[in-house]
């Protein structure tokens, strides 16, 4: 018979050697052993951010031909066509080729961002530029960023494959990237067409009065010390415009900043 010594018997593990220590747990290996290019993809999945779907993909799930038509649940005809409109006219802008070209990486389209600032500062820092330039210039990026604020919105934010591309803090960001580069488009349109004139008559004299006058427009406080030529119309449409198409930015992601604080709130409170 074994003594009574008031200890618990030591049981011996399958596999352990006399005297020696329990076998120890073998760590995971990152990713779970799984192949570089299948762990590289996983990460990509956990981040949320995974392949952009192709214009026909997108068309597709518009009109019901997908396979998971992600946010677009029996949408009216008009709903649908207005859709089609955005997908084609966003494909169709450099920073829809950039969109196309980066695939997963959203980096694609901040360097084209970038880029666009940078040309912006040469413009201003260079001798007065053509008029037309400028206003192609102009008309160009107002259909890009106003185009690609609703796009986001309103479709690609129903998009399951691309809710990890855009946070938050992207959307505030980006909002504020458009309204400054559309104030600073209209000052250079503004300084190159000479058709904003002080109260002497004279024209705005380099880029950075054309875009103060574009500050104090696009934020509506109009000091009244320039104003457009009386017998230009051109400038006179675009002033009126300008304040408009800031709106319309301000009015699009402020509705999503508040939506997004209000859920974080009410997750917080556990609601």
């Amino acid at each position: 018979m074994t003594p009574d010594t008031g200890r618990t018997p030591y049981i011996r593990l399958p596999g352990e050697q006399t005297g020696g220590k329990p076998p120890q747990p073998t760590p995971p290996k990152p990713g779970g052993g799984l192949a570089p290019e299948s762990l590289a993809s996983t990460r990509k999945q956990e981040r949320g951010i995974s392949r952009r779907p192709s214009i026909r993909e997108m068309l597709g799930r518009i009109w019901h031909r997908g396979e998971n038509p992600d946010g677009f649940a029996e949408p009216s005809l008009a709903e649908k066509a207005a859709q089609t409109v955005l997908v084609v006219a966003t494909a169709i802008s450099f920073r829809g080729l950039c969109a196309r070209l980066g695939q997963r990486r959203v980096i694609a389209t901040e360097i084209y961002q970038v880029l666009v600032l940078g040309l912006l500062v040469t413009l201003s820092f260079r001798p007065r530029l053509s008029s037309h330039v400028a206003l192609g210039a102009l008309v160009y990026l107002v259909y890009e960023i106003v185009g690609w604020s609703i796009f986001d919105i309103f479709v690609e934010s129903k998009v399951s494959e691309l809710h990890g591309r855009r946070s938050d803090l992207r959307s505030f960001l980006w909002a504020i990237y458009s309204y400054c580069v559309i104030a600073w488009a209209y000052g250079i349109y503004y300084w190159s067409s000479e058709q904003i004139l002080d109260a002497c008559g004279w024209p705005l004299p380099n880029a950075v009065t054309g875009l103060y006058y574009s500050v104090v427009t696009i934020t509506t406080i109009g000091y009244g010390d320039y104003t457009p030529a009386k017998d230009c119309v051109l400038a006179q449409l675009l002033v009126i415009s300008e304040p408009l198409v800031g709106l319309v930015i301000l009015a699009l992601y402020f509705a999503v900043l508040v939506s997004a604080v209000s859920e974080t709130f009410r997750r917080s409170i556990g609601g």
